[in-house]
């Protein structure tokens, strides 16, 4: 569940100068990764199958289950309200940085 937080600081870590060009796409990416309802199965396939295998029948498998979802949804929403409300104009300037040749973080309403 940490793993998206984990690569986001191992990038920014790894920048000799982090600029907002740089972050803005990793936050959206780690927003998308937690907004999605199954993001577990999508990143830890192989363990949610073997857990459900050995798991499912037995009373705690959906309150875990559950619990996982609640955690998903406190971590966004303590990311969202972070990260709202703050001007993205700056998406514009990521134009003028060689890094960001594709500028695939831009929405369609934003292009």
């Amino acid at each position: 569940m940490l793993k998206p937080f984990y690569e986001l600081t191992k990038v920014l870590s790894g920048e000799k100068n982090s600029t907002l060009v740089v972050a803005i796409p990793l936050l959206r990416m780690v927003k998308s990764i937690l907004s999605n309802r199954n993001m577990f199965i999508a990143q830890m396939k192989n363990q949610i199958q073997i857990f459900r295998d050995k798991y499912e029948e037995e009373d705690f498998y959906k309150e875990t289950l559950r619990n996982l979802d609640a955690c998903r949804e406190e971590l966004l929403q303590l990311f969202s309200n972070r990260f709202t409300g703050h001007s993205f104009d700056i998406l514009w300037i990521g134009y003028l940085d060689p890094r960001q040749t594709d500028m695939l973080h831009l929405k369609d309403d934003e292009k």
